[in-house]
């Protein structure tokens, strides 16, 4: 197994220590009413997220990933195992006053548009724009944790 492929599954692992618990969500439709914005606020152990907030946001951006569908042309996109990885992840991860931010529009012919940002304190936000509701679902699938197991 490659060193890449083992920080996933220690990513993966982390992520499934946490509890995360919804504290609000706001969808909106967005212009015409063909798509939405979602907001999901979530709250997690404080000390947990401190070890753990990578795991978080790598789960939550491969579940974003995986759900991305073609911005325009269909044509060229989904070869054949394509992932999220931990390179995109890192890529992707910025700390902005005091918040670890995770933000995704395009990766690799999928739009994504997705962002994620956790605090110390535990606070999760989790925003999507013209994704549809699919956020909600991640949310359940990450609280539902035996949907996680990883890709062999």
């Amino acid at each position: 197994m490659s060193d890449t492929r083992r920080l996933e599954y220690k990513l993966v692992h982390d992520a499934l220590l946490l509890d995360v618990d919804v504290i609000e969500t706001d969808a909106r439709p967005g212009a015409g009413g063909e798509d939405w914005a979602v907001r999901i606020q979530l709250q997690t152990d404080a000390e947990l997220i401190k070890s753990c907030a990578h795991g978080l946001l790598f789960v939550l951006g491969a579940l974003a990933f995986n759900d991305a569908s073609p911005r325009g042309d269909s044509s060229q996109w989904r070869e054949p195992g394509d992932q999220f990885t931990a390179t995109d992840l890192m890529e992707h991860l910025r700390f902005e006053q005091g918040t670890l931010r995770l933000h995704v529009a395009e990766l690799r012919g999928r739009r994504v548009e997705t962002t994620i940002e956790v605090q110390s304190d535990g606070k999760v936000r989790l925003e999507t724009a013209n994704r549809g509701k699919a956020a909600v679902g991640w949310v359940t699938r990450l609280q539902g944790k035996q949907l996680l197991q990883p890709a062999r």
